[in-house]
């Protein structure tokens, strides 16, 4: 058990949670972030100069079926925003861990570990890997569910 607070965030399609848990596993505190999950993801990718040249006014919901589908193609055309994609994840990243951050405020002080997890957590393996005290959850995509069904 570690002496410091541990950090839990979720990034999901449409919301970004985040719960600050003791080192004993209580609940120090649990923000919602809506809107910052892979849709915010999208929007910043919509926002591409060279993704607006080329399909007009992208839909978010294409983007993010490009996404989940891991072709980063849009839609049946042959545009593929991958390079688009990867130039905005760090500015992802650091928008939602700053908003965390700055509700967290001084509790964040105490934080030793952040463990990153949800669907769109995957998004960040290469952003986070060899940063200290820093994690992804393995199979961050179903590690919510199957902590859930341990309960079962």
């Amino acid at each position: 058990v570690s002496s410091h607070d541990t950090l839990l965030v979720d990034w999901g399609g449409g919301t970004v949670n985040a719960t600050l848990f003791y080192p004993e596993g209580d609940v120090v505190d649990a923000l919602t972030l809506d809107h910052y999950g892979c849709v915010k993801l999208a929007t910043m990718v919509a926002e591409n100069k060279v993704i607006r040249s080329t399909v007009g006014a992208p839909e978010l919901h294409i983007i993010m079926d490009g996404i989940a589908n891991g072709t980063y193609q849009y839609g049946r055309t042959q545009v593929n925003f991958k390079s688009a994609l990867d130039q905005v994840i760090p500015q992802w990243y650091e928008l939602v861990k700053s908003n965390i951050v700055t509700q967290l405020n001084s509790k964040m002080d105490y934080v030793g570990a952040m463990i990153h997890n949800g669907g769109s957590s995957l998004l960040l393996k290469d952003l986070i890997k060899g940063k200290d005290g820093v994690y992804l959850t393995p199979e961050p995509k179903y590690s919510v569910v199957k902590g859930l069904l341990s309960y079962v």
